[in-house]
């Protein structure tokens, strides 16, 4: 299994506010069942912004999926991360949001 980084900041487009994960702007990301994945939500940009995961890409009417998920510090503060270790149950397409 293997553990993969990134880097999250929030950038300001005319359509709103997007994610940008290690620069690009709302990438799909494909997360692995039994992989780590850290997200470093340090950067100021995230201080309003509590990166999430869902079972539906609005977010509505589904539930967050916290199975795997746990956060330290707080987002847009240094050393700030939430780190998902997909299980192996995980739904097979899950959704970022805030």
């Amino acid at each position: 299994m293997a553990t993969v980084n990134y880097d999250v900041t929030v950038g300001a487009y005319a359509e709103g506010n997007r994610y940008q994960m290690d620069g690009a702007k709302t990438p799909n990301l494909f997360l692995v069942r039994g992989n780590t994945y850290i997200f470093d939500v340090s950067d100021a940009s995230n201080a309003t912004h509590t990166l999430a995961f869902a079972t539906a890409a609005d977010a509505v009417g589904s539930t967050g999926y916290t199975s795997g998920v746990t956060s330290s510090g707080t987002a847009g503060s240094a050393g700030a991360t939430i780190t998902f270790v997909v299980p192996s149950d995980a739904a097979e397409t899950l959704f970022y949001y805030c």
